[in-house]
């Protein structure tokens, strides 16, 4: 092999080894990102050379094959290297390092973007991502779809460099997007859920979806200091925020209070992708956290009958049935009641499920022995109806079991990944949390436990469950800042009877 004519990439690694002015060796694209890598994918290597270096290797920069492409540059180049070459370097493997882990820290920095780097490139993209979503919202309100359209495709690059650059991350080219997210989640994103929203938007240009997505955006946003930048907008966020919506949605009072049909019609739009992702029993923080203490708390369910109170997709309903309890189980949005109704006749489990607003359930027969209503009640914006029936569908001495986000707690992820440490200065007011497909409602703890007392509920259990070190140790590296969940709880779980 020479200079002139590099042979594969194996004798190619070997070969650069073996050249004392070489310092480094670093692997980049597919064969770098595990499972990425095609019969058709070329090895990209940089050789990082002392910046003193003689060796004839320096010829073969910019060397392209099917099989090798190569980039040679000095060490002092190699610090330098960022714009769009960022998001490689970010995730690149080293293959040598003779500079007792220099080439790995330069590496590893790559990934994080310094304070005021990320600063300026969310507040960048953020307002391209906002002049892109007003474009859109107005061209389909002109009558001018397929431009509505494609400003809505454009939108979504520009969200992506906002989301990435709040996290302090470069933003991982599209190929290794959804490999990105799923090793290395957005932090108080539902990585599922946020790229089949983003997938519909760039396909359909839907503008409701857009104005939804929009009013988790800028909360987002706001929390990290660029609302400079969304209210030079002035009166065109009204165009950007969903319709009947004036007043920002990341105000902390709630004045013209939002209505459950107005909820459920918003629940409704989750997508059926997002669904299948919580098969069969939840996501991360319901199989680690939620779950083990909802069934605890509920006991033996055999041949008991049990109400699953806003059951969404069913998983809960589903657990149950599998503990051969006699489920009923309620949800009022068409699209995760009719997954629900699917299941129930592909697996013929006997649950029953019922259509219906929680706080105008109809009649469902005997009272039951227990009612489970998990991470629903925080969700509902008139949430003490639904809870009073709850407690009048039990027995006497029925069990009524609730799980919400810990209402002191319920940033607890993205706040630790931005801080090292929870922060929270909002507490005792109510007010609205936007999330991708809908909105949750912060209640003080005290609003639930005093309407469980006013309905004659007598407090069984309080749980608020960490996660277990070794399962925060697990998922440590897809998800950085999980550690938290082992010092702080997230959720709140509660037992009552019904007296």
């Amino acid at each position: 092999m020479t200079a002139q004519h590099p042979s594969a990439y194996r004798p190619f690694v070997a070969h650069a080894a073996a050249d004392p002015d070489v310092v480094g060796l670093v692997l980049k694209g597919s064969h770098a990102h595990d499972g990425m890598a095609t019969d058709r994918s070329d090895h990209d290597l940089y050789v990082v050379l002392a910046d003193d270096a003689t060796t004839e290797l320096t010829a073969l920069d910019g060397h392209r094959s099917a099989e090798l492409d190569l980039v040679v540059v000095s060490l002092t180049e190699f610090r330098r290297r960022g714009g769009w070459e960022r998001y490689a370097l970010a995730r690149a493997r080293v293959v040598l390092d003779r500079l007792d882990g220099e080439i790995a820290r330069i590496v590893a920095a790559k990934g994080r973007l310094d304070a005021d780097e990320a600063f300026d490139a969310a507040a960048g993209s953020l307002d391209a991502y906002a002049n892109s979503l007003y474009r859109s919202v107005k061209n389909a309100r002109d009558g001018r779809p397929l431009a509505g359209q494609l400003d809505a495709a454009d939108s979504m690059g520009f969200l992506l460099e906002t989301l990435f650059a709040l996290d302090r991350r470069p933003r991982p080219y599209n190929k290794y997007l959804e490999w990105e997210l799923e090793r290395y989640p957005l932090p108080g994103w539902h990585t599922e859920a946020l790229l089949a929203t983003i997938g519909r938007i760039a396909a359909t240009g839907d503008v409701d979806r857009q104005r939804r997505l929009f009013t988790r955006v800028e909360t987002v946003a706001r929390e990290a200091g660029h609302g400079p930048t969304l209210d030079a907008w002035g009166d065109d966020l009204r165009l950007m925020r969903p319709a009947a919506d004036d007043a920002p949605r990341y105000a902390p009072p709630m004045t013209d209070r939002p209505t459950n049909d107005a909820s459920i019609r918003q629940w409704n739009t989750v997508p059926r992708e997002a669904m299948e992702a919580m098969e069969p029993d939840g996501d991360f923080a319901k199989r680690h956290l939620i779950n083990p203490v909802l069934l605890r708390m509920l006991g033996d369910v055999r041949g008991r009958r049990v109400l699953d109170a806003g059951c969404g997709h069913g998983y809960l309903s589903r657990m149950l049935a599998d503990r051969h309890a006699r489920v009923v189980g309620v949800e009022p949005t068409d699209a995760m009641f009719g997954y629900a109704v699917e299941k129930e006749r592909a697996l013929r489990q006997g649950v029953e499920y019922v259509q219906a607003d929680l706080g105008r359930l109809p009649d469902l027969g005997d009272p039951f022995d227990a009612v489970v209503c998990s991470m629903v009640l925080q969700a509902v914006p008139d949430w003490k109806p639904a809870m009073r029936a709850c407690v009048r569908a039990l027995r006497p001495g029925g069990l009524f079991v609730f799980s919400v986000n810990h209402p002191a707690f319920e940033q607890l992820l993205s706040t630790w990944r931005a801080h090292g440490a929870h922060r929270t200065d909002r507490y005792l007011e109510e007010y609205e949390i936007p999330l991708t497909y809908a909105t949750d409602f912060h209640r003080p703890i005290s609003a639930y436990l005093n309407e469980l007392a006013d309905l004659g509920c007598r407090l069984r259990e309080l749980a608020e469950p960490g996660l277990d070190p070794a399962v925060a140790g697990e998922a440590r590296a897809t998800t950085p800042g999980i550690e938290s969940y082992v010092h702080l709880p997230n959720f709140m779980v509660v037992a009552a009877e019904r007296l």
